[in-house]
Order: C-alpha cells, then sequence, then structure tokens
C-alpha cells in the first residue's frame, strides 16, 4: 500500500466542527488507496475522536462568546407551564372533615358580641360591687356620728335618667300604615304609606281611570260591567242564604229592592263649614316639595302632586310605575322615616345614631326586602338594628308561645304556625288579597243598590278614604246584624261645603266580607291598567311592570302547593296520605324552583286560597306527624291585623273551618294515621295503598274523635292591627335581643350573611 494514503489521514484536522459523517476530504483517494484487492474507505476510529473534540472546543468557545453578549437559552429553569391553575388533587371522602364556619367561635360579629355582653356583665358586677361598698362605707360613717340611720334606698338614679326601652325604635312597615313609635311607647305613630312629591311646572297632570267601571242607562240607574264579579256574587249570596236559613234567620224577599229604591231617591245635604266639627284644615300653600303621611290629605290641589307609596304586602312598592329608580324609592323611605322621627325629637343623624331599631318583617320574607331596607336604615344614621318576624311578634303581643297566627293585612292575608317561638317553615302562606280587596267588593255592592254619591271613584285617593271608612263602619259577620239599615256618612271634599248622605243597605254588608271565603269575589275581567299603586289598593288587573330590585324569596311547601292548585282540604283519604308522606321525604327541596318563578311574575294575584282553606292547609303541613301539635294549633287560632277588626269573625271562622275540614283532617288520629301510612309505603315503595289499607284508615277516623277549634279573643281595648307593633315592642325589650343586635361595622363587612348569624329564624 501507498506510503502517502497514511500521511494523509494523519494529517491535523481543521478546527472548524463538521458532521460526523464522512466527508469528501476524510475519504481516501481511491487511486491512491486502491490496489489490487481493493481498499477499505472506512475512517479510522482515533481520527473521529479528533474530530468530536474539536466540535466540543468549537461550541465551548461559541457558548463563552454567547455569554459574554448575554445571550442565553436555558430550557429548564424558565419554563412555563401550560396553565397558571393549580391542580388540586381530589380529597378523600371518607376521611374528609371540617368545621369551618360550623363553631359561633369562629364567626367574628359572634365572638365580638360575645366579649362585649362578657365585658358589661363584669363592669356591671364591678360596679355594683362598688356602690356596696360606698353604701357600707356611709353607714359606718353615720353609725360613727351617731345619726339615726333609714333603711329605705332611693331609687336607682340610672333608670330615672333612662327608661327602659327610650332608645329602641320599633318600626313596622305596612301596605296602608307604617307603623313607628319607642318600644317604651304604649302605642305607635300610626303614619300613612304615602308620599306626595309637587309635580315640576308643565308636567302633564297623571291620567287616572274610574274604579269600579259603570255603565247609566236612560233612566239615570247605575250598573257594573264587571260579569266574572255579578257571577261570584251569586255564588256568594247563595251561601249566605243556606247560613241565614241554618241559623234560622229572616230573609224579607223585597229586601234589595227597598234599598235599591230608597238610594236612587236620595239627595246629599251640604253642611255648613261651622257646623262641620271634623272638617279638614287644608294647606293653603305647601312651602316644601314633599309632603308625607297624613298631611297628603290637607293637600288641596292634589291634581298636581305625584303621589306614591313606596311599601307594598311586606315588600318594598318597586314594581310600581312610578318609581323610576331604586334611589327614588330609598329617598321616599327616608322622607316618611325622618318625618316620623321627628315627632320623638330626633333630628339629626348623631342622634339617632344613639338609638337602634326593631324592624318587623313577613314571615314569607323577601331577602332582597330585608337586606335593603336594614342597609336604608344604617344610611339613615341608626346605631344598631334587630329583625323579628311578625307572626312571632304576635304571639309576643298576645302572651301565647304557641298558635296558628292569622294576619288580615290591608293587601295580603298572612298564615303561620309557631311553637315555642318557633315559625314552621312548611307552615308559611301569603295570600293575594285583604282588607283592600272588601273594600273594594263593598263599593262594588252599594254601587249596584244606587249608592247616592254616584261619582265615587276608588283611584281618587280621598275617595278611596272615604270608602275604607264606609267598611270600617258597616261590615259584620254577625248574621243578627244583617238587615235593612240606613247607614249615613260625610263626603268632604276642598273648595265645597260637606255633604251629609243617606243610603239603606242590605246583605251586602256581610257578603263583602265573604269574599275572604269566596276570593273569586275579589278578581274581575278586563285589560291590565298600569296605574299607581297607593296604600297597597290594587285593582285585581292591575298591571305590574318589572321591579327594580331582584326578588329572594323564602320557602315554604304550602304555599308551593297553593300556588298550583293542590290543596288537602280537597283530597280523599288515599290523596291526602301520599301527600303528607311525599311531604315528609321531600321538604324544602322541591320548592326552590317554582317559588322563584311564582315570585318573578307580574301577576299579582299569586295566591288566591280561601282563608278557612288555607289556614287548613297550614296547620296540617305543621303538625301532620304529632297529634298533640295539631290539636294546640287549632284550639289557638290568633287572628290579628287591621282586616281582622270584624264583627263576628271568630264565629263564622270556626264555621267554616269545620265545614270544609274533611273527617281524616278533623280526626285526632290524624298523626298515627299518617305514620301508619307511612309504614306501609315504605315497605312496598313502588305499590300504591291497596283498598283494604283505605278502607282501615277510614275505619279508625270514624272510630276517633274531632279536634276542636278555638279562636283566641282578643281584649276589647286591644286594637288588633297594633298587635304586632306591640309584640315586636315586648321583644325589644328581652335580655335576648342583645344577642340578635346588627352593627353598621359588620353590616359593611358581612352584608346580608349578619341576618343569617343573629335572627331568630332560619335566614
Amino acid at each position: 500500500m501507498d506510503k502517502r494514503a497514511f500521511d494523509q489521514l494523519d494529517a491535523e484536522p481543521t478546527s472548524t466542527p463538521i458532521s460526523e459523517t464522512p466527508s469528501k476530504r476524510a475519504t481516501p483517494d481511491p487511486g491512491a488507496g486502491g490496489g489490487a484487492n481493493g481498499g477499505s474507505s472506512k475512517v479510522p476510529a482515533h481520527v473521529l475522536q479528533r474530530r468530536r473534540e474539536g466540535r466540543l472546543r468549537a461550541m465551548e468557545k461559541l457558548q463563552s462568546r454567547l455569554d459574554e453578549l448575554g445571550i442565553k437559552r436555558v430550557d429548564q429553569d424558565n419554563a412555563l407551564k401550560f396553565s397558571t391553575i393549580p391542580v388540586i388533587q381530589a380529597i378523600n371522602q371518607k376521611n374528609y372533615y371540617t368545621d369551618y364556619l360550623k363553631k359561633d367561635e369562629q364567626i367574628m360579629m359572634i365572638r365580638e358580641m360575645r366579649q362585649r355582653l362578657l365585658q358589661a356583665r363584669l363592669a356591671k358586677k364591678q360596679a355594683e360591687l362598688e356602690k356596696k361598698q360606698e353604701s357600707q362605707n356611709m353607714v359606718n360613717k353615720i353609725s360613727s356620728h351617731g345619726f339615726d340611720f333609714d333603711d329605705n334606698e332611693d331609687e336607682d338614679d340610672d333608670e330615672d335618667d333612662a327608661k327602659m326601652g327610650s332608645k329602641i325604635v320599633v318600626l313596622q312597615p305596612g301596605s296602608a300604615n307604617v307603623r313607628v313609635g319607642l318600644s317604651s311607647d304604649v302605642d305607635p305613630l300610626v303614619i300613612p304609606n304615602l308620599v306626595a312629591h309637587r309635580r315640576p311646572a308643565g308636567a302633564a297632570p297623571t291620567e287616572t281611570s274610574v274604579d269600579p267601571l259603570r255603565t247609566v242607562d236612560q233612566e239615570s240607574d247605575i250598573h257594573l260591567t264587571d260579569e266574572r264579579f255579578a257571577e261570584a256574587k251569586r255564588t256568594v249570596t247563595a251561601s249566605f242564604k243556606e247560613r241565614m236559613k241554618f241559623y234560622k234567620r229572616r230573609i224579607l224577599p223585597n229586601s234589595n229592592e227597598q234599598c235599591y229604591n230608597y238610594n236612587k231617591r236620595v239627595q246629599p245635604e251640604s253642611i255648613p263649614d261651622l257646623d262641620d266639627v271634623h272638617k279638614l284644615d287644608y294647606f293653603d300653600k305647601v312651602r316644601e316639595d314633599y309632603v308625607t303621611g297624613s298631611d297628603v290629605y290637607r293637600i288641596k290641589d292634589l291634581e298636581n302632586w305625584d303621589i306614591r307609596s313606596p311599601f307594598l304586602s311586606g315588600k318594598l312598592n318597586d314594581k310600581d310605575p312610578t318609581y323610576r329608580s331604586e334611589q327614588e324609592l330609598q329617598g321616599d323611605i327616608e322622607l316618611l322615616l325622618w318625618d316620623a322621627l321627628k315627632r320623638f325629637n330626633i333630628f339629626s343623624k348623631k342622634t339617632l345614631n344613639t338609638y337602634n331599631c326593631v324592624l318587623v318583617v313577613p314571615n314569607l320574607y323577601d331577602k332582597a326586602y330585608c337586606e335593603k331596607l336594614t342597609g336604608y336604615l344604617f344610611k339613615l344614621g341608626f346605631g344598631q338594628v334587630a329583625v323579628i318576624q311578625e307572626g312571632l311578634a304576635a304571639t309576643f303581643g298576645s302572651g301565647v308561645s304557641s298558635a296558628c297566627v292569622i294576619d288580615i293585612g290591608a293587601s295580603s292575608t298572612k298564615i303561620c304556625c309557631i311553637e315555642e317561638g318557633y315559625i314552621f317553615p312548611d307552615s308559611v302562606i301569603e295570600l293575594s288579597y285583604g282588607s283592600n280587596d272588601i273594600t273594594r267588593a263593598l263599593i262594588k255592592n252599594l254601587i249596584g243598590q244606587q249608592f247616592p254619591y254616584r261619582e265615587i271613584n276608588l283611584n281618587n285617593l280621598r275617595d278611596w278614604a272615604l270608602a275604607t271608612q264606609l267598611k270600617e263602619n258597616i261590615v259584620t259577620f254577625n248574621d243578627a246584624n244583617v238587615a235593612v239599615q240606613i247607614f249615613k256618612f260625610v263626603n268632604r271634599q276642598p273648595g265645597k261645603l260637606s255633604e251629609k248622605y243617606e243610603f239603606k243597605a242590605f246583605d251586602d254588608v256581610m257578603i263583602s266580607p265573604l269574599g275572604l271565603f269566596y276570593p273569586e269575589l275579589f278578581t274581575e275581567a278586563g285589560e291590565p291598567r298600569k296605574e299607581s299603586t297607593l296604600l297597597g289598593k290594587l285593582s285585581p288587573n292591575k298591571q305590574l311592570v318589572p321591579g327594580l330590585l331582584a326578588v329572594d324569596p323564602a320557602k315554604s311547601v304550602a304555599q308551593k302547593n297553593q300556588t298550583e292548585h293542590v290543596l288537602i282540604s280537597e283530597m280523599g283519604t288515599k290523596e291526602v296520605v301520599e301527600q303528607l308522606a311525599r311531604t315528609s321525604e321531600e321538604g324544602d327541596s322541591q320548592v326552590d324552583a317554582k317559588q322563584t318563578q311564582v315570585s318573578q311574575t307580574n301577576d299579582y294575584r299569586v295566591n288566591m286560597t280561601p282563608l278557612d282553606k288555607a289556614i287548613i292547609e297550614s296547620i296540617t303541613y305543621a303538625g301532620h306527624g304529632d297529634q298533640q301539635r295539631i290539636e294546640k294549633l287549632y284550639q289557638n287560632l290568633l287572628v290579628v291585623g287591621g282586616g281582622s277588626n270584624i264583627e263576628g269573625l271568630d264565629t263564622i271562622l270556626q264555621d267554616r273551618l269545620h265545614l270544609n275540614r274533611t273527617p281524616l283532617l278533623a280526626s285526632n288520629k290524624l298523626a298515627e294515621i299518617t305514620k301508619l301510612a307511612q309504614q306501609w309505603k315504605d315497605k312496598d315503595k313502588d305499590k300504591e295503598l291497596t283498598a283494604q289499607q283505605i278502607e282501615d284508615l277510614n275505619n279508625m277516623v270514624a272510630g276517633g274523635g274531632v279536634t276542636t277549634i278555638e279562636v283566641i279573643a282578643n281584649d276589647e281595648n286591644l286594637d288588633p292591627s297594633m298587635l304586632v307593633w306591640k309584640g315586636a315592642a315586648v321583644f325589644a325589650r328581652l335580655k335576648i335581643v342583645e344577642e340578635l343586635w346588627i352593627g353598621e361595622k359588620y353590616w359593611d363587612i358581612f352584608g346580608g350573611r349578619t341576618l343569617s348569624y343573629t335572627t331568630l329564624f332560619n335566614y
């Protein structure tokens, strides 16, 4: 082999990094290395090693140069993750446990409240010791000087200076009236739920329709245009006649014709101003741009004012078309409350900050209403706020611990069952009618009898006040007082002489309030009317606009079933026991969706269940598993509210309950039957009750007794419309209220969560 080929291969390789793949330079010359047998072209290993070392040296040199320039690539240290969200491993549920926010000590406001109460008790104890020591020193001093010592101790100066409850304001908003007063007062200040604002110059007056709608024939006789009301009245009249026949009350056949003909001939009698002792003193000129409360009735030119009511049916009147923003609603509430607080010598926020407020909310409360109104009270300047439900306040006012509370208000009727201060959630019901509907029904009945004040319009504020006064004076449930009678009233209008009217009425005085048991009397046909809502007065076909505030209502099984027209009092034995068993299994779980849907609808008439049937539903859902509870609730029916001040209501309520209770619901073995049926259902969940089982249940009903019904009689000197406020005033003076106060500091931090920490009910 030629020695030159090896000399060429041994030559020093270039310093430039090259690929390990043999290049043309590294390939031996075929002519030089080839012989007869052919030479090999493979590069020796030591040559490849030198090449690798050369490449490494070149890369090191390049890297050092990049480091000097600040250029560096790091693949591991600065690697970016796919997502910044940390991956949390799944918790093993078998071994998982936490006590977060399960103890009162973990809640800041409760922990600090307890510490504050402890410090107050220690300070009081220390003061008592110091006072006792001071008294002992005085005794020793007097004894040492030989003076006679009188054992009579002086009264506590602190109690003389500050009367108990004089720094607590009790607030009960209502559709017709707002009741405000100190808890130390005997009666509250009753303010009509009215705020009037002067209309800007040049603004068009608000058009008001005539209510109720009527026509006049050729003989000048007035006729109502609502056929639905006429049909409902025929049903109520038939029930009224059956009742009169049962109690052997005689009805003259021409009584209505006698009233009709008499009223048609009546002419008003003018009363001179000097003889009218009750004539209103109207404002000659209003300095302010707003007027609140009863002073609204003293405005001469009401047509130049916008009149609004900020409260409606236990909620804020945010669906009224006259309110264009939440700020307007809040402003009216502040104006109404400030004018009331001035009557108690509270004129500034600095003074108001030393007062606390107890707020009365509905049983079936709306969380948005509770939180908004609580926030308004803090903005108004109150130092602390506590919340109590109307039903619970009624039991405090009446002095009973367990009762079925029926609160007949102006625009709604509330029912709930209470035992030892606890309101059963499934028993809470809110009916969409009240005493205002009785007023409308009465006027419609009187117009049908040729009411002498032919121009009466319930959309007129003064006429509405007149109609309300008429209702309070003449309606009755006492069938002994139903006869052809002459009634009188005075119509007072600004700038005119007062006019005295007489009219005759017969069965209208009892048929109108019977609408509580026949709610179809309160509905009417016709197109919805978009008009203002004053004093909780809503036309049956009132059109509501979408609310300014969100809704978050409380839940109730009884309320849900009634809105779906599922009534236990209209079921047979099989359906009743199955419904009660299903209620026990589901509880409140099936209430949320439907209840929210109902609350967000624009239909005001959500629940039009008759009052007697609603009471049966409430008591049955509250105590179907405990017979003693059922008997206790039926024997303690507490009727409160301004609409309950009707003569004979307690008697007719008992009669209607006896009439509408099925034998099963009236039985004193209802709880036993329910438990037995539940056991049968648990054994065969997929099977219905057999005919033999139903027969056994009916035999148990036949062999048992009947649960008695009693209505708690209110004191004659006690106005039932004041009972809830008085109960809240009693509650405000109890020691337990010290643990229920919400301070402004905690309200700013926690907001609505503070209500779940401090209220007696499950918020």
